[in-house]
């Protein structure tokens, strides 16, 4: 046992003379190097960051700022910063603590030592030829960044487009969008790809530039649903639609939005589009107060004249299209069950109703005319 062990100790000795020694001096290694910026390379930005990377393993545990020297050639400053090594692709990152001033620097990366080990498992390190270049920061100095848009809306089947403009200290302006760092607080609702935004899904994000230590902040983006040419409401949080009586109505024609919604994504034709739109504002309105059933009654009976038109005779004689009764008693029953889906909605229509107990209520007769909608079954102003 002893006699094997004086072998492995002989043999490790020999490993080490034959890679120039062991403590005592470091092997001087030329591994495959690349770096950014590259070796007298002008134009820098000021907010570089300065990249080595080595085709190497590198003992991280004793990297320190101390193994990169930055130097300002024209002062002999030395510029602070931190260090970081990423060993997925044995890369020493160098930042700065601030944006340099514009001029000549100097780069030098030394003492870096390789992790190695012998043949017998033991650990040791080789040093690694010092590393050292040039390059040049411009002397022109970012002033302010802008969009040429700061609120973006565009249909969820469509793309748009964003510039950056830089103005420099010399008064210059550059379009500097390609080289933008786009941020986005909910990147879910889009994409994007140098200037092209892509919509995701309807929704509500902001985006930011980000570009040589500049920020574009709050611009905003909106991404929404359009069925015919018709701008859809965004789906309403159900939770707080369903928290008050009324419910939400962002776009403030009297129809609750979840139901406008249910409507033009269930139906294609304007005439029932239109018609299921007035049947839903009147219960709208019918509701928002119960006490005055006896004036928005008018509603009611506007809707019905309209509906009896579409399902008559006159209809079948003059237009293109006719409702099918059967049809529109469902669908009734179906925008009923939308907009009183909860107690207190269903308590406010049934006080409604209740208003008229005792009175005889007659059917309005069939008139095109009071059909509240276009021909594109575009709902009009309130009655």
């Amino acid at each position: 046992m002893k006699q094997l062990l004086q072998i492995l100790i002989l043999l490790f000795a020999l490993e080490q003379i034959a890679t120039a020694g062991f403590f005592s001096s470091f092997t001087e290694l030329k591994p495959s190097i690349t770096h950014t910026p590259l070796d007298n390379e002008k134009d820098v930005d000021s907010d570089v960051v300065i990249k080595l990377t080595y085709g190497e393993r590198i003992n991280q545990s004793i990297l320190s700022t101390n193994n990169v020297v930055l130097t300002k050639l024209s002062d002999g400053k030395i510029i602070e910063g931190t260090v970081l090594y990423t060993e997925e692709d044995k890369t020493i990152s160098f930042t700065p603590s601030s944006p340099l001033e514009g001029g000549q620097y100097e780069v030098i990366y030394k003492d870096i030592l390789k992790v190695d080990s012998s043949m017998f498992f033991f650990i040791r390190w080789i040093k690694i030829e010092t590393v050292s270049f040039n390059f040049e920061v411009s002397s022109k100095q970012l002033v302010s960044l802008e969009t040429d848009k700061t609120n973006i809306e565009l249909n969820e089947n469509n793309t748009t487009t964003i510039n950056v403009l830089a103005q420099y200290s010399d008064n210059t302006v550059e379009n500097v969008t390609n080289d933008v760092e786009w941020i986005l607080s909910d990147p879910s609702i889009i994409t994007i790809d140098k200037n092209l935004i892509t919509p995701a899904k309807e929704g509500k994000t902001t985006l930011h530039a980000k570009f040589n230590g500049q920020m574009i902040e709050d611009i905003s983006v909106t991404v929404y649903k359009e069925i015919n040419g018709y701008r859809l409401p965004p789906p309403p949080d159900k939770l707080l639609n369903d928290s008050t009586l009324l419910g939400i109505d962002l776009n403030n024609n009297s129809v609750r939005d979840d139901v406008e919604r249910w409507i033009y994504e269930t139906y294609t034709e304007p005439v029932e589009i239109g018609l299921f739109m007035q049947n839903a504002r009147f219960y709208q309105i019918a509701i928002e107060d119960p006490s005055r059933a006896n004036e928005t009654v008018q509603y009611s009976d506007a809707a019905l004249a309209c509906e009896f038109y579409w399902i008559g005779e006159e209809a079948k004689d003059n237009e293109s299209f006719t409702l099918d009764e059967y049809k529109s008693t469902k669908v009734d029953r179906q925008i009923k069950s939308l907009m009183f889906n909860n107690r207190q909605r269903h308590i406010a229509y049934e006080r409604y109703n209740g208003a008229f107990n005792g009175k005889t209520l007659h059917a309005p007769e069939a008139s095109k005319e009071k059909c509240n909608f276009d021909e594109n079954g575009l709902l009009g102003e309130s009655l």
